[in-house]
């Protein structure tokens, strides 16, 4: 009898980063003919959409083998006592912030693995100062290493830091992969460019971001495109919606914004890409811009992430990002960039056919 996969996604509403990370689920497992379901732990009341099953508890999940936590921080203890009780609060799921923190650890962080489950955490991020609240954190960590058979990490901070929380024996189940954004399939990576760059601001919440893009516009003779609702898709069209904005994407000569998913997205379409954050030395919450810079670090492209002490961009900003622009364009015909992301997203890939076949 073949394996039952039960994969648990991060509940979200209109974000497209977070419904890139669910569809490289569907196309992973689809290709590879596994029998799977998506999950998601918070649901709105009035959600009728069925893109997912509601896991309430364990019983919810009482007729899957294998439970894996696919992507973003959901298993991170950070998510635990943040993110899940503020949207568990929000969408009146709990009545109380403890309430809800105790069904995420019930569901993410228990000290053993159900009775015949194994649990698999999948592209997750382990970026954040856990030795700053150790008796919060701590119980949390070991739990963790009780119940998970393995863990595979996003980047290589989250390894490095991750390690060193847990014990000796421990390390060798914490494997480095990638984004799961990363998985998706990307049918039209050789399609024709458009005398265009695509562009997308919101998470850093930085001033004067049209001057920037006009400034582009002078300097490379390319027209910016805002794919303007990236944080909003339609509900009643999400593959369609997301589609249009990665063809938007994928027809561009490069990409330009201050946000992760955007990033990841452009780099999985084999677009070259232009970041800014702000200047930040660790992972807070999270939407930080930290998690930006260890993306850019680990694929060898820091060279393009500039990194700003406040909110507004000025001219020397507009010249960094426009150099980079130029380089792009001037570079490309000769060499890519992405070398070292094709080979980690192959390892990756591998890992977790392994992982499916066990």
């Amino acid at each position: 009898m073949s394996q039952r996969f039960a994969i648990v996604c991060a509940a979200h509403d209109s974000n497209s980063g977070m419904h890139s990370v669910d569809q490289a689920a569907k196309d992973f497992l689809d290709e590879r003919d596994v029998d799977y379901s998506l999950f998601v732990a918070q649901k709105r009341a009035n959600d009728k959409s069925g893109d997912y099953l509601l896991a309430q508890d364990w019983g919810d999940l009482k007729e899957y083998d294998k439970v894996i936590y696919w992507g973003d921080f959901t298993v991170n203890p950070t998510y635990g006592h943040r993110s899940f009780p503020w949207r568990s609060q929000s969408w009146k799921i709990e009545s109380s912030r403890k309430k809800a923190i105790a069904r995420w650890q019930a569901l993410f962080n228990p000290e053993q693995a159900p009775e015949g489950k194994s649990l698999y955490a999948v592209g997750q991020n382990f970026q954040h100062d856990f030795s700053a609240d150790p008796e919060k954190f701590s119980p949390h960590l070991k739990n963790l290493q009780t119940s998970f058979t393995q863990v595979f990490v996003r980047d290589t901070f989250s390894l490095q830091n991750l390690s060193r929380e847990v014990d000796f024996g421990y390390m060798d189940n914490i494997r480095l992969g990638l984004d799961c954004a990363f998985l998706q399939k990307e049918a039209a990576r050789g399609e024709d460019k458009h005398p265009t760059f695509a562009y997308y601001f919101n998470r850093s919440k930085l001033e004067n971001t049209q001057e920037l893009v006009s400034y582009l516009e002078r300097r490379t003779g390319l027209k910016g495109v805002n794919v303007a609702r990236w944080l909003g898709l339609k509900k009643q069209e999400r593959p369609q919606h997301f589609e249009s904005m990665k063809q938007t994407i994928r027809q561009s000569t490069f990409a330009l914004t201050d946000t992760y998913h955007f990033a990841v997205n452009a780099m999985n379409a084999r677009r070259p890409v232009v970041s800014i954050g702000r200047r930040s030395a660790e992972q807070t919450g999270t939407l930080g811009d930290f998690k930006k810079k260890i993306l850019f670090r680990m694929l060898d492209l820091e060279r393009f992430y500039h990194e700003i002490d406040d909110a507004v961009l000025g001219e020397q900003q507009f010249r960094l990002v426009g150099d980079s622009a130029e380089r792009f364009l001037e570079e490309e015909a000769l060499t890519s960039p992405f070398g070292l992301l094709e080979t980690k997203t192959s390892e990756f890939t591998r890992n977790l056919e392994s992982l499916l076949a066990d």
